[in-house]
């Protein structure tokens, strides 16, 4: 984490964080653009994710994971901040999002694997992971959430803080509060 890579400057949302290794936890779920919330909703979050990759100094190391019923990874590996990856992955987000008619794409839109996408996110060993989603987990819930991010963090190794941005999620963000407060990270809700 961090030893010859560059910091960066991010903000997002309200964040403000320093950073060598980041990874953008993003859910994809149906959800976001649904029970009140719309595209263009969906797209505000989208959009910072894209500035906050923009504003990555090109010695920083970064990850984007789009989630729903599945973990979707940009890449296997953190990416160097490079032009061409900042491109690459803010193109790629963009495909993955749940745009126009979402249900027609079968269950890439189904489901809020938290637990899944937290998991791999914490596999890239970053220092900072940005987690944005607007209900609670599908894969797992309560406890045994809890009990799977810390074992993941065990088992990895990772110090990653974990700051928690609950969308128009209400009583369903919750979990998010904690999850934050686990991982020494911080906690925004966004309406």
């Amino acid at each position: 984490m961090g030893g010859v890579f560059g910091r960066s400057k991010v903000k997002f949302f309200g964040f403000n964080a320093e950073v060598s290794d980041v990874v953008f936890v993003i859910d994809i779920s149906g959800s976001m653009v649904g029970e009140g919330k719309s595209e263009a909703d969906y797209r505000r979050i989208e959009q910072e994710v894209v500035k906050s990759i923009k504003a990555l100094d090109s010695k920083s190391r970064f990850g984007v994971i789009a989630f729903a019923g599945q973990a979707h990874l940009f890449a296997e590996a953190l990416s160097e901040a490079s032009d061409t990856n900042k491109q690459a992955a803010i193109k790629w987000l963009v495909e993955q999002g749940p745009y126009g008619e979402w249900r027609s794409r079968g269950g890439k839109h189904r489901g809020t694997f938290a637990a899944l996408a937290l998991d791999k996110a914490l596999q890239l060993k970053p220092d900072t992971i940005f987690f944005a989603s607007d209900g609670a987990p599908t894969d797992l819930r309560g406890q045994a959430f809890f009990d799977k991010i810390g074992d993941s963090r065990k088992e990895f190794a990772s110090k990653a803080k974990i700051l928690a941005l609950s969308y128009k999620a209400g009583k369903a963000g919750d979990f998010m509060k904690e999850l934050a407060s686990m991982t020494g990270g911080k906690f925004v809700e966004v309406e």
